[in-house]
């Protein structure tokens, strides 16, 4: 267990750690073995075993292909490990009144207690460390996680409800985007898509790029690990009664057939009204066992 903002004050090494750039030998190595496999021939020449070699060789080259990409992005832009973006921090919060606040805040589980002060109710919340918003649009807020509780109370009128409270954790991307951050915007597009034109040249890659359609705009986003006192906590209430009054009737099992409706079974439903009577007035034929005492 370590404190968050020794993780925040690690951030350069923790993301260099976490990367890795490939170099010009990987990214030849993988354009030779596409060659390779795109060569290779089924050892025998039966119908069944041909199919089986094509189809393994076609998922093999797909393989290739994407690791091609990666490579060749990764020259330009280390390639993060998606284990970065498991790490988890445990808020501790607090409630006030109506006010939540964030007591405590570490990157693994504390066993320590966390004091309540009087008339205080405190929770934790296992968010990712690393918060992530696109860039370039309106608001620049990134969902870190939420919580929802349920209590019993009573509404007004005294009648039994449940109390359904949602906690929102949401953090603004911190600072402004400057002409620096527009410049390296438009650098990782041109280098995104010149990496497809150099792959378009390649027979084998075009083919399975064109035939996956994977020509969609990529999304730039911000990653970052927000302070504790950047975290905003929204909180919304609803009243669930426990019992609702309906006027509607009791549910039936029809079976329909040849445009006509045959009675299955009808159930009784709590607090609803029966409708016996009507079954019997718009039903021919024997209804024993039909109607049901309100078994299901």
């Amino acid at each position: 267990m370590a404190p968050t903002l020794e993780a925040i004050s690690q951030f350069p090494k923790t993301l260099e750690r976490h990367s890795k750039q490939a170099n010009d030998g990987e990214i030849d190595k993988a354009l030779a073995d596409i060659g390779r496999v795109k060569n290779l021939n089924p050892p025998a020449y039966n119908e069944k075993t041909i199919g089986e070699f094509l189809k393994g060789r076609a998922i093999h080259l797909k393989q290739l292909v994407d690791e091609y990409f990666v490579k060749s992005m990764s020259h330009e832009f280390p390639l993060i490990d998606e284990s970065l973006f498991n790490l988890k921090r445990h808020l501790t919060i607090t409630k006030k009144g109506k006010i939540y606040t964030v007591v405590r805040d570490d990157t693994g589980q504390s066993r320590e207690k966390v004091e309540e002060n009087v008339g205080a109710k405190t929770k934790t919340i296992i968010v990712p460390l690393f918060a992530y918003t696109p860039l370039f649009r309106e608001n620049h807020i990134a969902k870190l996680g939420g919580l929802s509780t349920s209590e019993p109370g009573h509404d007004q009128f005294n009648e039994p409800i449940i109390r359904k409270t949602t906690l929102t954790l949401e953090a603004r991307l911190p600072g402004s985007i400057g002409p620096n951050l527009k410049d390296a915007y438009r650098h990782a597009m041109e280098h995104y898509f010149s990496t497809l034109a150099e792959m378009f040249t390649n027979p084998v890659a075009a083919d399975i790029m064109y035939n996956e359609g994977e020509f969609a705009k990529p999304e730039i986003g911000a990653i970052w690990i927000p302070t504790a006192g950047s975290i905003q906590i929204k909180s919304s209430e609803k009243l669930v009664p426990l019992r609702r009054e309906t006027a509607s009737l009791d549910p039936a099992m029809v079976i329909n057939a040849k445009g006509r409706r045959y009675l299955v079974k009808t159930w009784m439903v709590d607090n609803e009204e029966p409708f016996e009577h009507y079954i019997r007035e718009f039903t021919s034929g024997d209804l024993k066992g039909r109607i049901s005492s309100g078994k299901r």
